[in-house]
């Protein structure tokens, strides 16, 4: 279980990159996540 943590923490890092990435790269993001799959499209210009 001790591997938990750090996934957590790289998860969190990743989301708070990737909200505030949005406003900055809203349409490379929303290209990103409509490639994968795996997340909802992000609005963006």
């Amino acid at each position: 279980m001790e591997a938990v943590a750090p996934i957590l923490t790289v998860l969190s890092y990743l989301a708070v990159l990737v909200l505030g990435g949005v406003r900055s790269y809203g349409d490379m993001y929303d290209r990103l996540y409509r490639h994968s799959g795996n997340f909802p499209a992000v609005g963006g210009p």
